[in-house]
């Protein structure tokens, strides 16, 4: 079984919070270690329109 401390928190999905928030909430939910991504999603699909999006 996977326990608290093998976690790490990742705060993409805190993208409308500050990292200090991001912080506070891993730290009261018991993670002590995070992932910190610092760039947009690698491929967000309202950024395209059909004309230019290839598959």
């Amino acid at each position: 079984m996977i326990k608290i401390n093998q976690l790490a928190g990742m705060n993409i999905h805190y993208l409308f919070y500050s990292l200090k928030e991001f912080f506070a909430y891993q730290q009261k939910i018991g993670i002590s270690s995070v992932e910190l991504w610092g760039g947009a999603p690698h491929f967000f699909i309202d950024a395209f329109t059909g004309s230019v999006a290839k598959f």
